[in-house]
């Protein structure tokens, strides 16, 4: 009899993992999130979309910073530019299969012109790109394109160092 309770709460309650919530941030919510003077925390903030081959390509190498980061001053954030529309469809199956660990937020700023200046001059508006800062060093370093692993730890001891 507790067999059959135990498997029927299972069915009830169903098997799934744990539900994945992807906030939807503008570039101001982004920018006030990473600026904070007291903080000593240096962030990885990379742009990248579910449609894009060199973003999802590049991936592990934002996820095995994540697992390997076992310090609170560093920080990876995955900001989606797929379509708000799209999070339920495409980018929250997407992160789900995939496992993805790293905090993934979704960038909801329709215009990118309008905004893309504004993150660094020098973007063209391709992805990937990445944006490693530490607003308390005042150490920024931007990169348009893929990223190994070893580029990334070299960029992020330049924006890190004590």
């Amino acid at each position: 009899m507790k067999r059959l309770l135990l498997v029927g709460m299972l069915i009830c309650c169903g098997f799934s993992s744990p539900t994945v919530h992807i906030p939807v941030v503008s570039l101001a919510e982004l920018r006030q999130r990473i600026a904070h003077p007291t903080n000593d925390t240096t962030y990885i903030v990379h742009f990248w979309a579910t449609w894009c081959k060199p973003c999802i390509e590049e991936l592990p190498v934002f996820e095995q910073l994540t697992q390997e980061s076992n310090t609170s001053n560093l920080k990876v954030l995955l900001v989606s530019l797929d379509f708000k529309k799209d999070i339920e469809t495409k980018v929250l199956p997407f992160v789900t299969k995939r496992g993805l660990r790293s905090e993934v937020l979704l960038m909801n700023e329709p215009n990118a012109a309008a905004w893309i200046d504004k993150v660094d001059s020098s973007w063209s508006g391709a992805i990937p790109a990445t944006i490693i800062i530490n607003p308390v060093r005042r150490s920024r370093r931007f990169i348009e394109g893929q990223l190994t692993k070893p580029e990334l730890d070299s960029l992020i001891a330049l924006v890190h160092k004590p």
